[in-house]
C-alpha cells in the first residue's frame, strides 16, 4: 500500500493465492473488496469468496458465496456503504445466466438480502452486464 500524497509505500500485505480480477473499494474508505477461487480435488469442488482488506493491506475477514455459482465478474458498493453487489459469471459456456446477489452486513456477518439472475445472449458482453450493478 502506498501513501496518496507521498506515494511512499507504507504497508506489505500478506500474499493470497487464487485472487479474481474483480476488486472494489468500499465508498467510505475504509476496506478494500475482492474474491478468491479456490478448489479442493477437483474442478467440480471449487469454493469462492469475498475478502476484506484493510487499508493498510492487513486481510480482516470476508464471507464464502454460495456454491454453484459462476465467478466473480464484478464487486460494486451502494454510494451508502451499506449493500454490496457481486456479480457472477454463468457456470459454463453452455449457460447464459448471469446472477447478481447483494449482500448486507451486520455486526460483521454477511446476510445475503437478494438474488437474481439474468439471461444475456451469448454475445452480450461483461462490460454492458456491469450496468446492472451500478
Amino acid at each position: 500500500m502506498w501513501d496518496r500524497s507521498t506515494f511512499e509505500q507504507h504497508s506489505v500485505a500478506v500474499e493470497t493465492a487464487s485472487l479474481l480480477p474483480a476488486l472494489c473499494w468500499q465508498p467510505n474508505g475504509r476496506h478494500i473488496f475482492t474474491a478468491q477461487k479456490t478448489s479442493k480435488g477437483s474442478e467440480s469442488q471449487c469454493h469462492q469468496k469475498v475478502l476484506l482488506y484493510e487499508r493498510n493491506g492487513l486481510a480482516h475477514g470476508g464471507f464464502d458465496l454460495l456454491p454453484g455459482s459462476g465467478d466473480v465478474a464484478a464487486l460494486r458498493w451502494s454510494p451508502d456503504s451499506e449493500l454490496l453487489a457481486v456479480l457472477l459469471s454463468p457456470e459454463s459456456e453452455a449457460s447464459s445466466s448471469w446472477t447478481l446477489q447483494v449482500w448486507h452486513r451486520s455486526n460483521w456477518h454477511w446476510y445475503l438480502k437478494q438474488e437474481r439472475r439474468y439471461d444475456v445472449a451469448a454475445s452480450a458482453s461483461r462490460c454492458n452486464l456491469a450496468v446492472l450493478v451500478r
